[in-house]
């Protein structure tokens, strides 16, 4: 059911102000820039505070759940390489900790070092429902199977899951999108 939230808010308290987020203090422009075209946010930030680093974000599209196990294990190890530790990547998915692709990684030593975020001890790696991370960030985030981002919860999920990100953002997003996705950051 498509919920107004401006509507529901002044449904429940008479009337309530609602602010733009005009200045980004935890974005690189690069991320900041994907949050917007695949966000859909409007109007974009007027200042973004975080220097610009080298680092693009990086879009890999997967076929099925098997092809997408093996991209999100490939970017773990980009990421380890690039001397980011467990502690600072969190893999984030729009399915609950049980239900993520996360949770089905059986290859060693990702089995053992992916952790729900409730679960978490030193040196694993996060993962969560975007939900659950809303507020949170992270030096390097992953997030996994993208598969709409037509929808207005999908653009409101896809925005949250993105910002979460200071240095390094990853998007696993399956291929049935992908001339969409590239429509989206054409268009912006």
């Amino acid at each position: 059911i498509p919920v107004n939230l401006k509507k529901l808010l002044d449904d429940i308290t008479g009337s309530a102000f609602i602010y733009s987020l005009r200045v980004n203090c935890r974005n690189t422009r690069k991320i900041a820039a994907l949050a917007k075209s695949l966000g859909g946010m409007n109007p974009d930030y007027k200042r973004i505070l975080r220097p610009e680093e080298n680092i693009q974000p990086e879009l890999l599209f997967y076929k099925d759940n098997e092809h997408q196990r093996l991209l999100l294990i490939q970017e773990l190890e980009n990421l380890y390489e690039k001397g980011y530790k467990g502690s600072s990547i969190a893999i984030l998915s729009r399915h609950s900790d049980k239900r993520c692709i996360a949770s089905t990684i059986l290859t060693s030593p990702w089995n053992s070092r992916l952790m729900p975020m409730k679960d978490i001890t030193e040196g694993g790696v996060r993962y969560s429902s975007i939900y659950r991370f809303k507020g949170l960030e992270s030096p390097a985030i992953i997030v996994t199977e993208v598969d709409d981002i037509s929808s207005e919860n999908s653009k409101a999920l896809l925005y949250v899951a993105v910002t979460r990100a200071l240095h390094s953002i990853t998007l696993l997003i399956n291929e049935k999108i992908k001339s969409e996705v590239e429509k989206a950051l054409t268009l912006n």
